[in-house]
């Protein structure tokens, strides 16, 4: 029997044979690190550059040379976006700035082994212990943490709450003057009296100055178009030497109690 022009035409469609589709294999998390890295050589060189600068000029007038590093609140790389560009700016800024990788530490209760891992290849020393934000800073300290919790900042401020560790601090964080906009005074007075008094107190003379100006020095780091939520509202601080206060305004605090960890994000609203 004849067949017909229709049936040839299903049989000729049902039998063509279509190739598969190829998957693409998901790229490994130091493969992503080491691309971010790339990034801020070329693409987002002039951000990067200018984060940079920002800090290296806050390390000078803060008299800080060769800090330690201890970065909370990270994320794990394995899984976040964000995670892989703040490292990979923190890896970048540790060679700009000659900080040695056995210098760093990093904790954040979200680690997988496989982070774990990548930091120990990059000879980050990986903390085992949650210490709430309990890190005196017994020598120039760099604190990287953007995005972490009011309550983490609150506790890294008391635990240097005396006029010659608050000196040696610098921190990439949170823009602290954020948070006395967003939340209530007497919010923060009962949670974070540090981080108010620290964000909002003024003083009436410098050395160097005739002008009325912030205890806090507060850059903000600029937008990244390539990492738009990985650096947003982060601001590199610190008291200079000059706005140290007398020991007189460390003591006048009344003692709180906080308890979130050293995992917790958050903005600053």
């Amino acid at each position: 029997m004849a067949t017909s022009s229709n049936q040839f035409r299903y049989s000729e469609f049902i039998t063509a044979s279509h190739k598969k589709r190829r998957k693409h294999k998901p790229r490994s998390t130091a493969e992503a690190l080491q691309r971010v890295r790339s990034e801020f050589d070329n693409s987002e060189s002039a951000w990067f550059t200018q984060a940079k600068c920002l800090i290296l000029d806050a390390l000078a007038a803060s008299q800080i040379t060769s800090p330690a590093v201890v970065c909370l609140g990270l994320g794990s790389p394995s899984s976040s976006r964000d995670a892989v560009a703040q490292l990979g700016f923190l890896l970048q800024l540790c060679h700009c700035c000659n900080i040695s990788p056995e210098k760093v530490s990093l904790y954040d209760p979200v680690f997988t082994e496989a982070d774990k891992e990548l930091f120990v290849a990059y000879k980050f020393d990986v903390l085992s212990e949650n210490r709430n934000g309990d890190y005196p800073a017994e020598g120039p300290t760099l604190f990287f943490m953007p995005h972490c919790d009011l309550s983490l900042y609150e506790n890294i401020l008391r635990a240097n709450w005396t006029p010659q560790r608050l000196a040696r601090l610098l921190l990439v964080a949170n823009n602290f003057s954020d948070y006395s906009q967003n939340k209530s005074r007497r919010e923060l007075e009962e949670h974070a009296p540090c981080l108010l008094r620290i964000a909002l107190s003024r003083i009436s003379s410098l050395p160097f100055l005739s002008v009325i100006g912030p205890i806090l020095a507060s850059h903000i780091i600029p937008a990244s178009i390539s990492w738009p939520t990985a650096f947003n509202n982060t601001s590199v601080q610190f008291v200079p030497w000059d706005a140290i206060p007398e020991p007189t305004w460390f003591t006048e605090l009344a003692k709180v109690t906080v308890t979130s960890g050293d995992g917790d994000h958050s903005p600053a609203a």
